[in-house]
């Protein structure tokens, strides 16, 4: 109840001013100006190519304040609502891709102009205030009694995050480009572009429904993705969005290398090539790929986790030191049966025991818990686990390194809890709270499958460390939920439906993310921020993410 509480209090001033339809008038004026500047901007060309001109308008109702707090005049909104859109487009693709690469890039970075280029938005974003008219080709944004108005230095961070993060990204993708080198009909420069996904392998972690990912790239001068498929085969091909086959097979190498560096380091491969009239041709091609080392850039771990810490996150530390243990890492899996068939991998993790007055136990797992019994004997405390060997809970880890500022990110309640544990576990803990702090920035962005990536990183420390988000973000924070809750109704509608006709290409499509993405979109809006308050927003602070000197 206090998380939800947590989550609530903000809103209670919001809520209020929905009541005063004077306010709602005023924002819903202020709104429309935006709005109108950002179809503007469209128009310019200066979201291209993700919307192009004439793609789209963006706009809202007119209002007219009264002289009753209680009684508002307001135009209607052309079309209807995106929800009931949604709900009627099940299995039409053009609508699907209509959504995905108009409406919903549109609300994406729409929401950038207005959160981090003026600091204000209206706050309650879900399918039902946005209406869709087609021929004209309108998104009405509605309901502007619930809004946010960034304070200073709130504004400031989030722009500070938005450029920093954003730069980063272009350079995270420049830097880990692949070449492929061979037939010109494919040869060139692809730059990481997302994810792919497919089944996973023996030894390989699953992120749902059992299938794991891949790094995806793309070639913007050719039109062409690479990627690796669910048949065991890197793929180049070109999409088609709209059409029943989005992907049309360009060239393909069948391999059990999943991996892009291990691909670049077999040197020239024979690879089948779609010639005329469909003939498969056989040519070689090598891949080549830079050391990402040689940029100097921080991992993404790292640049994600020192910017939840700039932007004032702190964590809590959950257990007591004298309860904190080392246990062998838990299985990712849901399956009871795949917990049964467990063995060590020799990584460790930290876990919390819990006592009653009836026995000592740890929780164990993700997902499929199992409940271990804590057995003490000479000041030894060890658990027994599905492999039906006995493990010390009180081996003390070894070699763990971790940036020094980490610690600071705690709670001063949790930093006294924390120096009573070992070096070993402090600085496991610490690793721990560090992938934390990654999966929190990557809320803020759009592409959720890195938000995923990221998490399994942080698995291990569900349940001992948990976030404490400021309040001055959780408006931002429960729009962004709304928006991957779009994105998550319109693949939970379609996933089973894309999986029986074989179109699972379009379930990929759907995840990716594009040009549209935050850490991508909300660049520029950022940048122009910053430039217009130097004098009132500093970025001396984020020095350490900024790029290297070349």
């Amino acid at each position: 109840m206090r998380v939800i509480w947590k989550c609530l209090e903000p809103m209670k001033e919001s809520i209020f001013n929905e009541f005063d339809l004077k306010n709602e008038a005023r924002y819903t004026e202020r709104g429309r100006k935006m709005l109108k500047r950002f179809t503007q901007s469209i128009e310019a060309g200066e979201y291209s190519p993700v919307l192009n001109p004439g793609d789209i308008i963006l706009t809202t109702p007119r209002a007219f304040e009264t002289d009753s707090n209680y009684f508002l005049i307001q135009s209607m909104a052309a079309g209807t609502p995106l929800k009931n859109f949604l709900e009627d487009s099940g299995g039409q693709i053009e609508h699907l891709v209509d959504w995905k690469q108009k409406i919903y890039s549109a609300i994406l970075m729409v929401y950038g102009f207005m959160v981090v280029k003026h600091g204000f938005f209206q706050a309650d974003p879900h399918n039902g205030n946005w209406f869709w008219e087609p021929e004209s080709k309108t998104v009405t944004l509605i309901d502007w009694g619930g809004v946010e108005e960034l304070e200073r230095d709130t504004h400031c961070k989030l722009a500070n995050l938005y450029s920093h993060l954003g730069k980063l990204t272009k350079a995270w993708s420049d830097c880990e480009a692949v070449k492929l080198w061979g037939q010109e009909e494919v040869a060139g420069t692809y730059r990481r572009a997302g994810f792919s996904i497919y089944q996973a392998g023996e030894n390989q972690t699953a992120l749902f429904y059992g299938r794991t990912y891949g790094i995806s790239y793309f070639n913007q001068a050719l039109g062409l993705r690479l990627f690796y498929n669910d048949e065991g085969k890197w793929n180049v091909v070109r999409e088609h969005p709209g059409t029943q086959e989005l992907t049309e097979t360009v060239a393909e190498l069948e391999t059990k290398v999943t991996n892009m560096r291990g691909l670049a380091s077999n040197g020239a491969k024979t690879w089948s090539l779609k010639g005329h009239k469909g003939r498969i041709l056989k040519y070689p091609l090598r891949v080549t790929m830079e050391d990402p080392k040689s940029c100097k850039l921080p991992t993404r771990s790292e640049a994600y986790s020192l910017a939840a810490y700039k932007m004032g996150l702190k964590l809590n530390f959950a257990c007591k030191a004298e309860d904190t243990v080392v246990v062998p890492e838990a299985p990712l899996s849901e399956d009871e049966d795949a917990m049964s068939q467990w063995k060590d991998n020799g990584k460790r993790q930290l876990g919390c025991v819990t006592t009653t007055e009836e026995e000592s136990f740890l929780t164990w797992g993700l997902y499929a818990k199992l409940k271990l019994i804590v057995e003490t004997k000479d000041g030894k405390r060890t658990v027994k686990l599905p492999d039906n060997k006995t493990y010390d809970l009180d081996e003390e880890p070894k070699d763990v390194k971790v940036e020094g500022w980490v610690l600071d990110a705690f709670s001063s309640e949790s930093q006294e809890k924390i120096a009573k544990l070992s070096e070993g576990r402090q600085n496991m803990l610490l690793k721990s709270a560090q992938a934390q702090l990654a999966v929190a920035s990557s809320l803020y962005d759009s592409d959720i499958l890195m938000a995923a990536v990221l998490g399994l990183q942080a698995k291990d420390s569900v349940g001992l460390i948990t976030p404490i988000v400021p309040n001055e973000y959780v408006m931002l924070a429960r729009c962004i939920v709304v928006f991957h809750g779009m994105l998550g109704d319109v693949l939970k509608d379609n996933f089973v439906r894309f999986a029986v006709t074989g179109q699972q290409d379009y379930i990929q499509w759907l995840v990716r993310s594009g040009g549209d993405r935050f850490f991508r979109s909300w660049l520029k809006p950022a940048e122009n921020y910053l430039g217009s308050h130097r004098r009132t927003c500093p970025t001396e602070d984020w020095k350490a993410l900024d790029l290297p000197e070349s």
